[in-house]
């Protein structure tokens, strides 16, 4: 129950964020939903997958078999996992940045990025 806690806190905010993101990029309703949905899934999904399945199942076992302690064994194997996650979740979001998926806002809102706007500021 702890977990799907967690994954509820952590996504709600991430979602937020990016409804956030494209509310300020002239994106409502359904087009909203589908951008935060699609996003999320571009950047966390392989992360969570392989979270799920093999590397936190994997990180904890081990530390089991190398930490005496369980108690140290356990967060060890945490924090390890949660290293890879974020490494994973990073190329991810890198992605979708190269890809175009994600495009960073400016101050105004515009949906371009400082370099975009800055370039259009030289004469």
């Amino acid at each position: 129950m702890a977990a799907v806690g967690e994954n509820l806190g952590f996504y709600g905010v991430l979602a937020m964020v990016v409804l956030v993101e494209q509310r300020r990029r002239g994106r409502k309703g359904a087009r909203a939903i589908a951008a935060i949905v699609v996003l999320l899934a571009a950047e966390f999904g392989a992360a969570e997958l392989l979270d799920s399945l093999l590397v936190r199942p994997g990180a904890i076992a081990v530390a089991l078999w190398l930490v005496p302690e369980p108690l140290w064994a356990l967060l060890v194997g945490k924090v390890a996992a949660d290293l890879v996650f974020y490494a994973i979740a990073a190329v991810g979001y890198i992605m979708t940045t190269k890809t175009h998926l994600r495009r960073p806002v400016d101050d105004r809102g515009s949906g371009e990025g400082p370099a975009r706007s800055q370039a259009k500021a030289l004469p």
